[in-house]
């Protein structure tokens, strides 16, 4: 099992092949195949998983195949129609469906105290008690054999007690309610020769359901300690949506990019510059990032029309009689991409393209200011029309993921922060990658993975929303890699924000 941040889930494919006996296919003639088979699978939100489906007669002949990445299969409840080819000709068509089977998002919360433990300062190598907890879990219902999976931090008194506990559902269970937990209580020595106070054997389905308080029992003797107890108090069992019900409901994902266009990328018909648009069809780093973290999220957008918006750059304007100059006189901090009213560009072919002709009609200018494009899209959430409601006629709405590619240093940093702070309960994650070779120290700051952001009022983001990854910290490895470390955080930034709104998919 991946950990939660690499996989949301496993799951099952289920596919019905139909072929058409009216269409020509090479082999047997006149044959409709129904066929229903399921494939399990690790979903991987960041990774390009392109699948390949070839399909075959009874007799081994070969009828056509198909290709579909995993995530058009994710995203909604419908099934999945595609046609199957055959050196060119359509020769019938696959039907997909995915469903879930492991759900790995559940978590338990719960405050713990242990009463009338037995002091242990008497043994030599024991000058004080230190109690701490290890949680072992059984590797199957019936197993004596157990997998050390927590051990808790040691507190200096004969009757602790730890607040606070939070595990994964899964971390307990492993997939199965019947396997047995064990907790340890010990003394804490810095030679590792950890001192029992005592045990006990439960479940998880046993604390929730049926009782919260345990006596404990000798690890020796097996015989149960007078007086000693383990309480669970305040205990918690969160069912909580995982990605998957979130593609799977009426949420779509809508890519929204913007394009650093300032002086400082040099200008595109030197060699050097970043923006410097090759020939032969070698990308450059804006295109790159465009490519490959494009094609991934544009699996999820239902429509495959990406808003797009440059900044930092004198767009054009028509001459006039008093000013013949070919462009505006202000830098502007956001522009569409297509030169329309309109931002929307056709896939990512259409944004690459847009991106192209971009180039060569702007002038770069500017300094990096982040806020304006980030306004523009945190106003078009604001104003979003909903495209559906849920049972309870709850609306459903699209969540952004804005990627920005920038080469610089960002020069307002404090109208950024705040409107960050501002937008983070909104349905809204940003990836900033960074190419060039600046340093980008203060880019880092907006990526508060340990601490939640603050704004110039002291008040905190109430999520992180904020990825942050430097293009050449990741380009020997390769684009594969740049991806996967920018979307990782994607499926838990929207997990948190359907709870800090308490949006109830729906889950079963």
């Amino acid at each position: 099992m991946q950990n939660k941040r690499e996989c949301c889930c496993l799951g099952t494919i289920y596919i019905e092949t139909k072929v058409d006996p009216n269409r020509p296919v090479e082999g047997p003639k006149g044959k409709e195949i129904y066929h229903c088979k399921p494939i399990e699978f690790n979903y991987i939100f960041h990774k390009d998983q392109l699948l390949n489906f070839m399909v075959n007669d009874a007799e081994g002949e070969f009828i056509g195949e198909m290709y579909i990445k995993l995530g058009n299969i994710m995203i909604g409840k419908q099934m999945k129609k595609k046609e199957i080819k055959n050196t060119g000709d359509v020769t019938g068509e696959l039907i997909v469906r995915c469903e879930k089977f492991v759900q790995t998002n559940d978590i338990v919360k719960f405050d713990c105290v242990c009463k009338n433990l037995v002091s242990k300062k008497f043994l030599y190598f024991c000058s004080v008690d230190k109690p701490f907890f290890r949680i072992e879990r059984s590797n199957t219902p019936d197993s004596e054999e157990y997998t050390k999976i927590h051990e808790s931090h040691y507190v200096t008194r004969r009757n602790p007690r730890w607040n606070r506990q939070k595990f994964l559902a899964l971390e307990l269970t492993h997939e199965e309610i019947d396997n047995k937990l064990k907790f340890t209580i010990l003394s804490h020595n810095s030679s590792g020769k950890h001192t029992p106070y005592g045990y006990f054997v439960t479940t998880l389905y046993e604390i929730e359901k049926e009782r919260q308080v345990f006596h404990l029992r000798d690890v020796k003797t097996d015989e149960e300690i007078p007086e000693a107890k383990f309480i669970f108090e305040k205990f918690q069992y969160i069912e909580r949506p995982c990605f998957y019900d979130f593609l799977s409901s009426q949420y779509s994902i809508n890519l929204t990019v913007a394009i650093d266009f300032t002086i400082s990328n040099l200008d595109p018909r030197r060699e050097d510059s970043l923006h410097y648009i090759n020939s032969d069809g070698t990308l450059n780093q804006y295109q790159s990032v465009m490519q490959t973290v494009g094609r991934i999220l544009e699996a999820y957008d239902d429509d495959k029309k990406i808003p797009a918006y440059g900044f930092g750059a004198l767009i054009p304007r028509k001459p006039t009689p008093d000013d013949d100059s070919p462009y505006e006189k202000e830098t502007s901090h956001c522009f569409t991409l297509n030169g329309e009213e309109i931002a929307d560009c056709e896939g990512i072919e259409g944004l690459l393209e847009a991106y192209k002709n971009t180039v060569e009609r702007v002038k770069f200018f500017g300094e990096t200011c982040f806020e304006p494009c980030i306004r523009t899209c945190v106003d078009k959430i604001n104003n979003s029309v909903v495209i559906g409601e849920d049972e309870k006629g709850d609306p459903y709405t699209e969540y952004t993921i804005l990627l920005i590619i920038t080469d610089g240093q960002i020069n307002d940093m404090k109208a950024t922060k705040d409107l960050i702070v501002e937008s983070s309960k909104l349905p809204l994650s940003i990836i900033i990658i960074g190419v060039g070779d600046e340093d980008f120290e203060h880019m880092i700051e907006l990526d508060s993975d340990d601490t939640l952001l603050r704004d110039s009022n002291n008040h905190f983001a109430f999520r992180d929303i904020v990825q942050f990854v430097k293009y050449q910290d990741f380009e020997e490895k390769g684009m594969h890699a740049i991806s996967e470390e920018v979307l990782k955080e994607v499926p838990d930034q929207v997990i948190s924000y359907l709870g800090i709104n308490n949006i109830d998919l729906g889950k079963k």
